[in-house]
């Protein structure tokens, strides 16, 4: 059943949900976004809370799975939920049995938690990789990691977007436009890309993202006013790149870093990046903004040819790895292209 908020004329949140059993489940809630900062989703659970008590026949609201924080505000219990695996074979069950504890070892511990977490998304990365590169590409890619590790460090280059190179030169004529991201061009894409957990990883990330000020983030939208690509710069000091853990400050001023870019798998070209790339520079500029990238050895192939489309590099950072540093310091700070050697933790 579907159960609506209205504020005059207009639904404003909405719970998709059912009724068994003398329990109202909460099941699927949205909202506006346009009215976020009113709570809609909360004054709609209220209502369905404050109906559900004069009702004889309903007995509970179930707030569903998950520990979200404004549940604590209406619940007053908790019911636990157990996974139950039926097999017919002892061997099965013995699996079933042994990674059941290995799984709560492991979470018992933060820090081993988190290790294996990395190294479970690591080994899907790279079987995804596989797949996707086939392998003897994979093998390759491998193989330059290794060198690279072997070699104890690695360049990142800094490069700043030219205004000379204007997006009038390209061959092609592209009518794309430049939105800031909002919660509704997130949920079109996630309607979109339902069935791609990839692209489905990157909207919840971007939502997190959303109600930082340290962060902007774009969208390029088609004539048909859906989205093409997404891409954020971070509007703080400090590079968006865990390995330099440091202030870009003195070596780019009112520099804004674009990272974590997204593009669809209907993405016509490298144009498009281009004229995506030309697009958020131009809405930097109108706050004294210049927009900047990072290219590290590790950078996929996307991210290079977009470096030595628009952008002229500046810096270059050598990062190496030592023993017994904890954290990456920046020395002699050139304040031309050259290059400077930071050490980090290895």
């Amino acid at each position: 059943m579907l159960t609506r908020l209205m504020a005059g004329d207009r639904p404003v949140a909405w719970n998709y949900g059912f009724q068994f059993a003398g329990s109202w489940f909460w099941y699927q809630p949205t909202f506006d976004s346009e009215f976020e900062q009113s709570s809609p989703g909360i004054c709609l659970l209220a209502k369905i809370i404050a109906e559900a008590c004069e009702r004889p026949d309903i007995t509970r609201v179930d707030l569903g799975l998950g520990a979200e924080g404004y549940k604590d505000r209406f619940a007053n219990g908790a019911s636990e939920t157990l996974h139950v695996t039926l097999t017919p074979f002892r061997s099965d069950h013995g699996k079933e049995v042994l990674r059941y504890r290995a799984a709560a070892l492991i979470k018992a511990n933060a820090g081993l938690e988190r290790t294996t977490r990395f190294a479970l998304a690591k080994l899907g990365a790279s079987s995804a990789q596989l797949a996707r590169n086939g392998f003897f590409k994979s093998i390759r890619a491998a193989a330059k990691r290794l060198r690279a590790s072997a070699a104890g460090s690695e360049e990142t280059v800094f490069y700043e977007w030219s205004r000379g190179c204007r997006f009038d030169k390209l061959t092609a004529p592209i009518v794309f436009s430049l939105k800031l991201l909002d919660l509704e061009q997130l949920a079109a894409a996630a309607m979109e890309y339902f069935d791609d957990e990839k692209a489905l990883n990157y909207l919840l990330r971007c939502a997190d993202r959303l109600k930082s000020s340290e962060y902007r983030g774009y969208a390029l939208i088609r004539p048909n006013g859906t989205a093409l690509a997404f891409a954020w710069v971070s509007l703080s000091p400090v590079c968006p790149l865990t390995a330099l853990n440091y202030e870009a400050a003195g070596l780019a001023p009112n520099a804004a870093f674009l990272f974590d870019r997204w593009t669809s798998r209907s993405q016509p070209g490298q144009e498009c990046d281009e004229k995506f790339a030309q697009l958020i520079a131009d809405d930097l500029a109108r706050t004294n903004r210049t927009l900047w990238m990072l290219v590290g050895s590790s950078s996929d192939d996307s991210l290079r040819k977009l470096a030595g489309s628009g952008f002229q590099r500046r810096y270059s950072i050598l990062q190496r790895r030592l023993l017994f540093h904890q954290r990456a310091e920046l020395r002699n700070a050139a304040t031309a292209i050259g290059s400077v050697e930071v050490p980090v933790a290895s």
